[in-house]
């Protein structure tokens, strides 16, 4: 997902079920969203970070050679008929434009790998935004506890010029989409036996989000989705696309025939409908300085609106207001949307976060999916489950620790969750905590598995050291993104005293910022930018006395200015989301080896 909401950026889990008949292990590979994904490329294994699209099935890599053609550019290449029909699109391109677009190219794949086989035949994306040739290499990734995964030598598209806007965008694409002529990475995973079903359950509840390939336990995700699930074909052969005969936005409802198509983020609508949205005043356009066609929602004074699509005479998916929100820069108060234009599939609305905010979806090969309610009703029993009443807890807190012993890990993980993320933990209930050790299990549990807990205010220095520690990879970004869309009233200076480690600190920020810089090839604009904001971070750490014992207010003031930061260096259009975020990792990490917090 580009620039435009939901980006599929992830880390992940592996859960390993054992089958009873065969030799083989099949697994069920878990990657939780919104956080930054790590793909290994090539037989050197290149780490790359990657997102992934519901628009198509190949997978895309940015190449570290911007511009090049693979092939020499004929001189009839020049005829802009000969050349669509018989050279490279990179050929047709003016040089001029090409060397402009590559100035700013994101950092790509070396192409160190032996198994790299480079084919002539050319390849341009759905929306000729993007060209190169394909190609053949090796894709794998890591389990969290390091075992490697081996995807195989699988078929990809290796891109060689990304035209016009590309803030955002990382430099690989893995597609999940639907192609009668590639895989996508489902059925690749399928094919290599890595997964008993050739499906991708994704799941977003409030408190989490995650992709589930293979086989979806629905004991598992019970607290996530409903029991009942609902069969929707698909129609065509490419994209996810599904008929519809009736839709409700705002005031306007139409019953006719129509098509949706299911993407990443972001909301699109017949043209018609958009001006007539934005002339009645329910979308009015909201200037968010990174990306267009934001529009702030308002529905003050109005009555009986409407979100819903029919599919079928038996399902309708109804959508909450709340859930309309698709840019990652932007309030729950808007949302971004772009019109359509008449085509011969009648495809009328695109649409993706706002469905998987409200269910959950399971894609079936590349024939049709199954919905149900996100966080809709559950189905357990009372020996199936754990039910954590606030009430009774810590009257019965060892029977639940007696209970957990007797389940799966994944259950005791989500008794650890509730118990630390739903306030339990406060002053009034610490010394009962401790006498049972609970959150130092829990701190085991979690530690062993990577698993990360949400931050909470009221938790102990010793839980909030250590939970730093295991949430430094994977909560790290995305309180920086909160913070980001936070308006600078929403930050508050922190008076610490204590030891001083100002000028520690100072000469880590600086030194980070220039050595990034150059590794990053960070334009002159954005060097100013950033010098900047490191000039303003140096003066609030004057203002404020660091001190090494006050963890809890430290992370406080760190994710707020880095968030601060980062929001400006985003509105810069020539920095790469990957650049911001490797100079944000390394301030970060010099600040917690200075409090020993590693």
């Amino acid at each position: 997902m580009g620039r435009n909401g939901l980006r599929l950026i992830l880390i992940h889990l592996l859960n390993i079920r054992i089958a009873q008949t065969s030799i083989a292990i099949p697994t069920v590979i878990t990657f939780t969203i919104n956080l930054d994904f790590p793909i290994l490329y090539g037989t050197s294994m290149q780490h790359m970070y990657t997102e992934f699209s519901l628009k198509t099935a190949e997978i895309r890599v940015a190449n570290d050679e911007c511009g090049n053609a693979y092939g020499k550019c004929r001189s009839y290449c020049q005829d802009p008929k000969f050349c669509r029909l018989y050279c490279s699109p990179i050929c047709c391109l003016a040089k001029a434009w090409t060397g402009t677009e590559c100035e700013d190219q994101v950092e790509g794949y070396h192409r160190n790998s032996t198994a790299l086989k480079i084919s002539k035949d050319y390849w341009r994306d759905m929306d000729l935004q993007r060209y190169g040739v394909w190609a053949e290499d090796a894709i794998g990734f890591r389990q969290y506890d390091g075992t490697f995964i081996d995807v195989g030598v699988q078929r990809l598209a290796l891109q060689t010029v990304q035209m016009f806007d590309k803030t955002g965008i990382l430099p690989a694409n893995i597609g999940l989409g639907r192609d009668p002529d590639n895989k996508n990475f489902v059925q690749m995973l399928y094919d290599k036996g890595h997964i008993e079903e050739e499906k991708v359950t994704m799941v977003l509840a409030p408190s989490f989000g995650m992709m589930v390939f293979g086989k979806f336990s629905e004991f598992q995700y019970r607290k996530s989705c409903s029991p009942k699930w609902d069969e929707v074909k698909a129609c065509g052969t490419r994209e996810w696309m599904f008929e519809a005969i009736k839709v409700s936005f705002f005031d306007y409802t139409s019953e006719h025939n129509y098509k949706i198509i299911l993407i990443n983020s972001g909301l699109k609508m017949p043209r018609h409908l958009l001006v007539q949205f934005i002339n009645d005043g329910f979308l009015v356009p909201f200037e968010t300085n990174v990306e267009w066609n934001v529009y702030s929602v308002n529905t003050t004074g109005r009555s009986a609106l409407k979100y819903e699509f029919m599919l079928n005479s038996n399902f309708t998916l109804h959508i909450n207001e709340s859930s309309l929100n698709s840019g990652p820069y932007t309030t729950l108060e808007t949302l971004s949307a772009t019109a359509i234009d008449p085509n011969p599939d009648n495809v009328e609305w695109m649409f993706g976060s706002m469905v998987f905010r409200e269910y959950c979806i399971h894609y079936l090969s590349s024939e049709s999916v199954h919905i149900t309610v996100d966080n809709g009703e559950r189905n357990t029993t009372e020996e199936e489950s754990i039910v954590f009443p606030d009430e009774e807890f810590y009257a019965h807190l060892s029977d639940y620790q007696a209970k957990a012993s007797q389940v799966s890990e994944i259950d005791f993980g989500t008794l650890c969750n509730v118990t630390f993320n739903n306030s339990l933990l406060n002053s009034r209930h610490l010394s009962g905590v401790k006498s049972l050790n609970f959150d130092e299990k829990c701190l085991e549990f979690a530690e062993r598995h990577n698993f990360c807990f949400d931050f909470n205010d009221s938790w102990p220095r010793n839980m909030l050291l250590a939970n730093m520690r295991m949430c430094k990879m994977q909560k790290r970004f995305s309180y920086l993104e909160t913070s980001a869309a936070k308006s600078d009233q929403d930050f508050v200076t922190i008076e610490i005293h204590g030891d001083d480690h100002q000028d520690d600190l100072i000469q880590m920020l600086n030194s980070s910022l220039h050595r990034t810089m150059h590794l990053y090839e960070v334009t002159e604009h954005s060097n100013r930018i950033l010098s900047q904001k490191i000039n303003e971070l140096e003066r609030n750490f004057h203002q404020c006395q660091i001190s090494r014992n006050e963890s809890l207010d430290l992370a406080n003031y760190t994710r707020r200015q880095f968030g601060k930061c980062m929001d400006t260096r985003l509105r810069d259009r020539r920095i790469k989301m990957e650049r911001v975020k490797e100079l944000v990792e390394t301030i970060y990490d010099g600040i917690l080896d200075i409090l020993h917090l590693d």
